[in-house]
């Protein structure tokens, strides 16, 4: 089964995933990570676990999600609900694998 995809939907998904990976996505959310290196645990706060795992687990789900949903030729709204979907999805990841982390 062959089906044509069109290249303003093309790019916009590729668009989705360069811009989950880059800046403002998962090098974003490694950079913070990075630079808490060495820290305990303990000091870091709720707003910058969020920021990282909403910038890199989060980026990369939504990205996923998103990408599918373009590509579809959803529309935006379905998009933007997909997006934050996504988005919690990967914060609950990493709180689920932080509390199992911790009752090892």
């Amino acid at each position: 089964m062959e089906t044509h995809v069109s290249h303003e939907r093309t790019v916009r998904g590729v668009k989705e995933l360069a811009k989950s990976i880059g800046t403002n996505g998962l090098v974003a959310g490694q950079a913070m990570d990075l630079s808490g290196e060495g820290l305990d645990q303990n000091d870091a706060g709720v707003e910058e676990l969020e920021f990282i795992h909403v910038h890199k687990t989060g980026s990369l789900l939504e990205a996923s999600a998103v990408t599918r949903v373009v590509i579809g030729g959803g529309l935006e709204k379905e998009v933007e609900k997909i997006r934050r979907l996504a988005t919690c999805i990967g914060l609950l990841f990493q709180v689920v694998e932080i509390e199992n982390l911790l009752w090892i």
